[in-house]
């Protein structure tokens, strides 16, 4: 019964990696000079950041990683979002306070399990799972827009 609903933990999470990226990694002009970074490189590479981040989530193992690797995940996207509040709250303020709103969530359901991933509590973290990976896109997509 515990294994069923990893998988399905997993296969949300892989949606993450087909969120859009966010901005380019060029940090040089073409005749080889430092360009001067702009309020918009800050919330595109944090974004980029946000994004890796999830991904990681998506890496996890939880019945061999356990609940504290998820946990260390979770805390490291809670300071994603908290850095995204600084740097593109211009922009995205809304989806970004959505976001916190589903990590926080994610949290709590993941605290829920202590240690015994039951079929009751796997189905809160599913769909705490997908809250989050659909608060992201809308965070990811916004910025996207304004990253162009």
């Amino acid at each position: 019964m515990r294994n069923r609903h990893v998988p399905a933990f997993v296969m949300l999470v892989v949606s993450v990696a087909l969120l859009p990226a966010c901005g380019s990694d060029d940090s040089e002009s073409s005749s080889g000079t430092t360009t001067t970074a702009t309020p918009e490189d800050a919330y595109c590479a944090d974004a980029d950041q946000l994004e890796s981040d999830l991904s990681a989530l998506e890496a996890l193992d939880l019945p061999g990683d356990g609940t504290d690797a998820v946990k260390a995940q979770i805390d490291t996207i809670k300071s994603d979002v908290s850095t995204l509040k600084s740097s593109g709250a211009d922009v995205a303020s809304t989806e970004i306070s959505a976001l916190e709103t589903s990590v926080e969530t994610l949290e709590s359901a993941v605290d829920a399990v202590s240690g015994d991933l039951t079929a009751s509590n796997g189905a809160n973290v599913v769909v705490a799972v997908e809250d989050v990976v659909g608060a992201a896109e809308d965070v990811l997509s916004t910025l996207e827009t304004a990253c162009s």
